[in-house]
């Protein structure tokens, strides 16, 4: 019998060092948080999903030329990490949703977008009325041939993240922390979250191997990944009647920089050991400001995950919902993330 082996996949906020956000108006934040949940133990099941004939979900395992015809041509497409490309529907961001397609087939999907469906719940639901239609689960079991896999929830993942066993595949909710409401939904098929791994798991047997990349291909993935959190930095101001940030390209290459700088130099800070605070990148940017702030994050899956570690850390949840801010640059390097938020 083959030995268990254990990884722990560092997926949410890396909550050692990153459990603060910074205004560069000498207000520096420091507030961790921290939920409980009862425990219990799912096995994956099937699950009928009402009214499904006009739902995402109903997409997962379709093929491309399916997904044209139920919702049009996509307003961009981008690369992932892990094997499909993103269809991004952003025309209206009340219905904002994500189709991801391998080999012409729809694998995973992302709603934040709070007029799509999204049944048997909805976008802004709050958390103990999901939990009354599916108890959500510490422990979550799944078999894929002979290799037995066992992904292990943290409170905090349970209260915020759950992921729940669907038709056909799996949804991973999101949870806003302070309001307990859902603010988005990630559908996956099997082999997608097998490949992302967003929590610790357990196994026996093999892994899927990862997909090398070549640098242009990572270069398009960094691209995407920082366009998609500018569009749900937007989804979630507009949620909070907020007025909605503009592109600031010159403040994007300052924040693509310090990405690039924190990976290269290993290290996660806000201040860079050689060039600097927001400020002094900023003003070497040539980036006129009256206020700026700065959110970071480091080796969550994709740009999806990071919005969602900093709406729930207070510090950064500040700097996202600033109703002074105008700007938004948003820098993805590898797995390192920087919005750089301004008024000018």
């Amino acid at each position: 019998m083959k030995k268990l082996l254990r990884i722990v996949m560092i997926t949410f906020l890396i909550l050692a060092v990153d459990l603060y956000g910074k205004l560069l108006v000498s207000q520096y934040i420091l507030t961790p948080s921290q939920s409980k949940q009862e425990n219990k133990i799912v096995k994956k099941k099937k699950q009928v999903n009402e009214d499904s004939s006009d739902t995402v979900l109903n997409m997962i395992g379709g093929d491309s030329e399916n997904l044209l015809a139920k919702w049009g041509e996509p307003s961009r497409i981008e690369p992932s990490a892990y094997g499909y490309e993103w269809w991004v529907y952003n025309q209206d961001l009340t219905k904002y949703v994500q189709f991801g397609v391998a080999e012409r087939k729809v694998v995973t999907a992302y709603v934040a977008g709070e007029r799509v469906k999204v049944p048997p719940y909805y976008i802004n639901e709050k958390y103990e009325e999901v939990y009354k239609k599916n108890p959500l689960s510490h422990e979550i079991s799944l078999k894929r041939g002979k290799n037995s896999y066992q992904f292990e929830l943290s409170d905090t993942e349970v209260m915020e993240q759950p992921l729940i066993p669907v038709e056909d595949g799996w949804a991973q909710l999101y949870f806003d922390h302070f309001t307990h409401e859902l603010v988005g939904v990630r559908y996956m098929d099997d082999e997608t979250l097998l490949r992302q791994r967003p929590y610790q798991l357990v196994y026996s047997g093999e892994l899927l191997a990862e997909q090398p990349l070549t640098p242009d291909k990572m270069k398009q993935i960094e691209n995407g990944n920082m366009q998609q959190i500018f569009d749900l930095t937007n989804i979630i101001r507009s949620r909070h009647k907020l007025p909605l940030l503009a592109w600031d390209q010159q403040t994007a290459e300052v924040a693509i920089g310090h990405s690039k700088d924190m990976k290269d130099n290993n290290y996660f800070s806000h201040d860079s050991p050689t060039l600097g605070t927001l400020g002094d990148r900023l003003q070497r940017g040539k980036v006129g400001f009256q206020l700026a702030g700065e959110n970071i994050a480091a080796q969550h899956s994709d740009g999806i995950a990071a919005v969602q570690g900093w709406l729930n850390s207070e510090g950064h949840r500040k700097n996202v919902l600033n109703e002074q801010f105008t700007g938004l640059g948003v820098g993805v390097y590898d797995k390192f993330y920087t919005q750089n938020f301004i008024r000018k």
